[in-house]
């Protein structure tokens, strides 16, 4: 596929939530996905790296808390174009980080 071509088959997925600015209640209803994808896969938080690659394998899982993600095209993903795939972006790092952060602070612990 050219670059048009991709551009065509992004457009035929939009939605229009995805311009749409992200509460921050929603938000907070994505964060349990980045846990939710680190039990599924019986992984330690240390495993992983941030990365888009990383941000579209939640995405899977963040379906079971916002429905709007359930049938959501991954070759449309666009942070630097669309609102809510920013916010995702950016929750799913914050979160990451949160738990790396929980998980040295509890090593440092014991």
């Amino acid at each position: 596929m050219n670059k048009k071509q991709d551009e065509q088959q992004i457009d035929s997925n939009y939605e229009r939530w995805w311009d749409q600015a992200v509460h921050y209640t929603t938000k907070e209803k994505w964060k349990p996905a980045v846990e939710d994808l680190f039990d599924f896969h019986n992984i330690p938080v240390i495993h992983e790296k941030f990365s888009l690659d990383f941000v579209m394998r939640v995405i899977k899982f963040v379906a079971r808390y916002d429905e709007r993600w359930k049938k959501f095209p991954p070759s449309s993903f666009d942070a630097e174009k669309y609102n809510a795939h920013k916010s995702m972006y950016s929750t799913v790092e914050d979160e990451l980080n949160r738990l790396v952060d929980e998980h040295d602070e509890k090593k440092k612990q014991l």
